[in-house]
């Protein structure tokens, strides 16, 4: 453990807001005159699954916990090859909870990145219980009216594929993933809170991309720039990523229901006025069909240089990010990636799944996604139905030759690839069972409204199989007994799909992969009115004659 450091940056004696806040005292104010006169809303709900995750189980009570008040302050400031972390919590229990970072996106070491400091409260220092092999903090706050800890995250001056998702931090840039930096409340310290201030402190000219909604921005006397933001909860605060620049740029696009912020730095060969049209064209197309956000943020972000070749992304609440070479081109590949990462603020991080059941959703979770994204492209104009077919081909050329059913030793990558084909082909099966079910009047996005309606969304924290059979059955309900069925075939009895079958019905013939040749999906003379239907609005030319 580190000692215990002074930071440059003060907070005023036993005032309860930074000095730079210069609206804090205020909002303050206003945040207690709620508190006191209306009912205390629902508690925040901290999602558990690869992405969101949360901070483990807090320890059985010994007390009842106070009323819901005051607020958790944090203060962080990219400082040489660290970022400099100050968090204050306002109306403190007797002993306060804490976590340091957690297992999150297949790794478990990011609390190995925290250098703690000290707590202390208005009168000086407060003991800190450290429990690093259960990553537990336990401050004694002895009644003080508010306790802060101060700690230090080590970041990276490179990025390589071992550490994709760790901090880094050059001369002019800083990014990090929310996760990976912040040491969390308990469950029961977060229960209290009304609010999550957040303030980031940057040089004078660097770019801010991010994903909380911001308060305002200030410069301090000293120059630098400081963002203010409010989290709603600690899965909001959690589930974001951060990101400042000197050479980055942020094009923006307003949407129907808010804005969209396309974040990126000056190599990419990208046309970024033709990206943030599309980009645009997508997040606004889920918010008219799914609501939820307002604004949107997307930070792109070169691919690391051992992974030049790849196109991947990551979701998080009201944004994404995307890592792709910087000579990538606005293409198909890239368009799904967009809309994928895009569809996952929905469905990932909206849309939870329950921890204990990551691994039995994780079909829907990114099979249904990715067919949503192939979907939504379509439906949109911005790639035709060959881009389709083809998608769809691939689709079921992986799922045929993974070991899992055509036999043979199944590794790790098999194993994770998958829940992404076989969701893809239980997302379009369903899709096609409530299509013929209903003459095309319900859809599959029917059922991930019923998910985001408030009838399932104000009792349930996260998903799991009961609540997705429950939920598809609701939207099916007035459709006969065949939509239900086929799902349970292929969910709860897990039966294999018969891939040439399933594509005969949307009128496409499926010809296998051979030694030199990928799978092709050609449609059947005269008769593919079901896969046009499914995929595309009558208006758009969706070339379904055959592949060349």
């Amino acid at each position: 453990m580190s000692s215990p450091y002074i930071s440059t940056v003060a907070w005023t004696g036993q005032a309860v807001q930074p000095v730079s806040f210069a609206m804090a005292a205020v909002s303050f104010a206003i945040l207690i005159l709620v508190q006191a006169a209306c009912s205390a809303p629902a508690p925040p709900t901290i999602g558990d699954d690869e992405m969101v995750g949360r901070p483990a189980a807090e320890a059985p009570a010994t007390e009842s916990p106070p009323p819901r008040q005051g607020a958790l302050w944090y203060h962080l400031t990219p400082e040489g090859d660290t970022l400099a972390v100050r968090m204050r919590l306002l109306q403190p229990p007797t002993r306060a909870t804490f976590f340091l970072p957690g297992p999150w996106a297949g790794r478990g070491d990011f609390d190995d990145l925290i250098s703690l400091g000290h707590a202390q409260g208005p009168d000086g220092p407060l003991p800190l219980k450290v429990d690093r092999d259960r990553g537990r903090l336990d401050v004694s706050t002895g009644g003080a009216d508010w306790i802060e800890v101060t700690y230090r995250v080590h970041t990276r001056s490179d990025r390589d594929e071992a550490h994709r998702f760790t901090p880094w931090q050059v001369d002019t840039a800083f990014f990090a993933y929310a996760p990976t930096i912040l040491i969390l409340p308990s469950a029961g310290v977060a229960r209290q809170l009304i609010d999550i201030p957040v303030e980031v402190h940057i040089p004078s000219g660097w770019n801010l991309a991010h994903t909380w909604p911001k308060h305002h921005l200030e410069t301090t006397d000293d120059g630098r720039q400081v963002a203010g933001f409010v989290a709603d909860d600690v899965r909001s605060l959690r589930d974001a990523f951060i990101a400042a620049g000197a050479d980055w740029k942020t094009v923006h696009h307003q949407m129907p229901s808010g804005r969209l912020s396309v974040t990126l730095s000056d190599q990419f060969e990208l046309d970024g006025d033709q990206l943030l049209s599309v980009a645009a064209e997508i997040c606004g197309e889920y918010q008219a069909q799914f609501g939820v956000y307002e604004d949107v943020s997307v930070f792109i972000m070169p691919v690391q240089d051992d992974a030049n070749d790849s196109l991947r992304g990551s979701g998080r609440r009201g944004g994404f990010v995307l890592e792709i070479p910087p000579d990538q081109e606005v293409d198909d590949d890239l368009l799904l990636l967009l809309a994928h990462e895009a569809f996952h603020m929905w469905n990932g991080h909206h849309l939870v799944p329950d921890a204990d059941a990551a691994d039995q959703t994780m079909w829907f979770k990114e099979g249904v996604t990715h067919y949503m994204a192939l979907k939504t492209l379509a439906r949109l104009g911005l790639i035709d139905g060959r881009a389709v077919r083809r998608e769809l081909a691939l689709t079921g050329q992986y799922y045929l030759r993974n070991p899992i059913i055509a036999g043979g030793q199944v590794r790790d990558v098999d194993r994770r690839r998958f829940p992404y084909d076989q969701g893809v082909l239980i997302a379009l099966a369903l899709d096609l069972a409530l299509f013929e079910a209903s003459g095309g009047a319900v859809e599959l996005k029917d059922w991930i409204d019923v998910l985001l309606s408030s009838q399932f969304a104000d009792v349930i924290d996260a998903y799991d199989l009961d609540v997705l059979r429950t939920s598809f059955r609701a939207t099916s309900q007035d459709l006969g007994t065949a939509p239900l069925r086929r799902y349970d075939d292929l969910v709860r009895r897990n039966e294999t799909i018969a891939v040439p079958r399933l594509f005969r019905r949307l009128g496409l013939h499926f010809l296998h992969d051979g030694p030199d040749t990928p799978a092709r999906l050609l449609p059947l003379d005269d008769d593919h009115e079901v896969f046009d239907a499914i995929f595309f609005n009558p208006a758009v030319n969706h070339q379904s004659e055959s592949d060349d």
